[in-house]
């Protein structure tokens, strides 16, 4: 049985790495990026740059 892990609620980027670590593999993540949108897009793009294989 093939499952993906999402997280939906309460990620941000102080956060995200850790939520990545413990097997999420689908973040959702609203209030953070829209509360300073292009400056936490760019974070997280390169948050999930780290961690691809």
């Amino acid at each position: 049985m093939n499952v993906i892990v999402e997280v939906d609620g309460g990620v941000k980027t102080t956060n995200v790495k850790d939520v990545i670590e413990a097997g999420a593999e689908l973040i959702v993540s609203g209030s953070d990026i829209f509360a300073d949108k292009e400056n936490r897009i760019k974070a997280y793009k390169d948050i999930f740059k780290s961690f691809e294989k």
